[in-house]
C-alpha cells in the first residue's frame, strides 16, 4: 500500500494523518515542516505517521 501524502501551505511546522480507513488515509506535511527539517528528520516524522495509517489507529 503506497503512502499518500499532501502538502499544506501553512508555515507552522506540523505533520498529521487523517482518513477514515487505511485505504483513504493521507499524511499531511506543512510547508513549515518541510522547510524546517532535512530528509533524514522528515523520515523520522513520516515513519510513525505511516504506521498510524497502516494500523488504522487514528485519534
Amino acid at each position: 500500500m503506497a503512502v499518500r501524502a499532501s502538502r499544506s501551505s501553512d508555515l507552522s511546522p506540523n505533520a498529521f494523518t487523517y482518513g477514515h480507513t487505511p485505504n483513504n488515509a493521507r499524511i499531511v506535511l506543512t510547508a513549515g515542516m518541510l522547510k524546517l527539517l532535512d530528509g533524514r528528520r522528515l523520515k523520522g516524522v513520516v515513519g510513525p505517521s505511516s504506521a498510524t495509517r497502516a494500523t488504522g489507529t487514528y485519534c
